[in-house]
């Protein structure tokens, strides 16, 4: 049966983009994307699409998902960070106002935002302390506070999802898992023994399959909900447990070698979310194993691989 809803995407050219966007049009609704040629900076071209959009369309759903997110970019250019982030969603909040919009906003947060120490409390609630250690970190906490204070003042709902590891195909390599699940598809192809290099093998994480997040996502934007979820499986998993399953499926004697410039001295060792909030309000629960989601990756980087 079609849902009569029409959501507009904007990052739908990015890794989870374009998996929220699958599931939306999964679900029949009527998916309309931001252009990538728009930057969110420039709030004349965002003010003129909207404006153009409001006359033809009437969303009923906006997701926000357009950020820089890589964290060591952040560290080496903070400018830019606050620009796109914080100043991109400022711009497009205040389109929405200009159209009138009373539809509900979804804006993607980071479980970053938390005061991560090595003896703070586990697993971390949507209720834990925040205090963010990175540029990317600080833009996104300072994004909730102002999507939260807009939605107060237009009086329009704003859920916000705090996503933890988000994993799977399609990532950039940037991301430590796709970035192994790469290495390990180049010793496939190349045939031989090789090494794969990491950062501290030692930390735990939650990582969470990217298509279980998108479906996270559109649960709770279709709903009676609002405020801050956390977006994770609520099970922490080893750099380690990860390589060792990422052997098992490519076939390959890959060996392991620390770069020490990949480690960063404050990471903290252990990370993993409650998720329990979720799943109360609207019964959602992760589908996809760590297995299928590591498989599912390193064979999208088999075929990239192949046809570069």
């Amino acid at each position: 049966m079609k849902i009569n809803k029409k959501v507009l995407i904007i990052g739908s050219y990015g890794f989870l983009g374009i998996h929220v966007a699958n599931a939306y049009r999964l679900r029949e609704f009527d998916v309309y994307t931001l252009p990538n040629e728009i930057d969110i900076r420039n709030q004349n071209e965002l003010f003129d699409f909207f404006s153009q959009s409001a006359q033809k369309y009437s969303f009923d759903i906006v997701v926000h998902l357009a950020a820089l997110s890589y964290i060591p970019k952040s560290i080496e250019s903070p400018s830019t960070m606050y620009k796109v982030n914080f100043i991109g969603t400022s711009n497009i909040l205040e389109c929405l106002k200009c159209i009138n919009f009373s539809g509900k906003v979804v804006f993607a947060s980071s479980s970053t935002v938390y005061e991560i120490l090595d003896d703070v409390e586990l697993p971390l609630t949507e209720d834990s302390l925040v205090s963010p250690c990175s540029p990317y970190a600080v833009s996104k906490i300072a994004c909730e506070f102002l999507c939260s204070q807009w939605g107060s003042a237009e009086s329009v709902d704003i859920v916000i999802l705090r996503f933890f590891n988000i994993i799977g195909p399609g990532q950039s390599s940037n991301f430590s898992i796709s970035n192994f699940c790469k290495q390990a598809a180049q010793i496939k192809l190349n045939a031989k023994d090789c090494e794969i290099n990491v950062g501290n093998t030692e930390i735990k994480r939650d990582f969470l399959d990217v298509r279980d997040a998108a479906e996270a996502l559109l649960l709770l934007s279709i709903g009676n909900f609002s405020g801050v979820y956390n977006i994770c499986s609520g099970i922490e998993q080893s750099i380690n447990d990860m390589l060792d399953l990422l052997a098992t499926i490519s076939h390959t004697n890959f060996r392991v070698v620390v770069d020490q410039k990949k480690i960063r001295s404050n990471d903290p060792i252990r990370v993993f979310g409650d998720n329990s909030k979720i799943k109360k309000d609207t019964c959602w629960n992760y589908k996809i194993t760590i297995r299928k989601t590591i498989e599912d990756t390193y064979n999208y980087w088999l075929k990239e691989l192949r046809n570069e």
